[in-house]
């Protein structure tokens, strides 16, 4: 499969999330791996859009690669996004994943940011990799990327994805109806109800 790496990071090939989209890569020669270091280039892809116009469309999965900073994604995702999103290419019917690193605070918002524009898209997205910072470094942790990915494969290969959320039906706005029947108000009682009370 065509796996377009998306690294977001602002350290570009220095970056320790991209260092696991090129473990996997190094694990599983079967695939092909295309990166992107949009992170550092976001500025050249304003003015020229095609390069990742052209990726995009050669690609099976889209996976963005990005370190989770302050509880969301880099800015350089969000402005990429935003150049797919008015460039109008359609990639509808891909499959998505994403990886991340950060210390998982708030890591979930981020990943959920990334679904929806996916779904937007209409991408079909499947629940990516969070990562703490280290552990590529550790057994563990490199067994997990490993599953992760094989579970990528499988799940393209089945064609087994997350489906967008539904959208709740829109309630008909009830209007206020009063609960007791009008009557017609009788002018003499309401003046002499005044009388008595004037008088009490």
């Amino acid at each position: 499969m065509n796996i377009l790496v998306l690294n977001a990071s602002p350290k570009g090939k220095n970056s320790t999330t991209l260092q696991t989209a090129l473990y996997l890569e190094a694990l599983f020669t079967e695939h092909k791996f295309t990166v992107l270091n949009v992170g550092q280039k976001i500025k050249v892809y304003e003015k020229d859009i095609q390069p990742v116009r052209e990726a995009l469309i050669n690609a099976d999965i889209i996976m963005f690669s990005y370190p989770v900073y302050t509880f969301i994604a880099p800015y350089q995702l969000h402005r990429l996004i935003e150049l797919i999103k008015s460039d109008g290419v359609d990639i509808s019917g891909k499959f998505a994943t994403q990886i991340t690193t950060s210390k998982h605070f708030y890591d979930v918002t981020a990943h959920k940011y990334i679904e929806e524009n996916c779904f937007d898209l209409g991408l079909k997205v499947i629940r990516g990799l969070s990562a703490d910072m280290d552990d590529l470094l550790t057994e563990k942790g490199q067994n997990e990327a490993k599953m992760f990915f094989e579970q990528l494969i499988f799940s393209c290969e089945n064609n087994i994805f997350v489906t967008p959320p539904s959208v709740p039906e829109k309630k008909e706005k009830s209007i206020y109806r009063p609960s007791l029947p009008e009557s017609k108000k009788n002018k003499r009682q309401g003046r002499g109800n005044c009388y008595k009370l004037r008088r009490g």
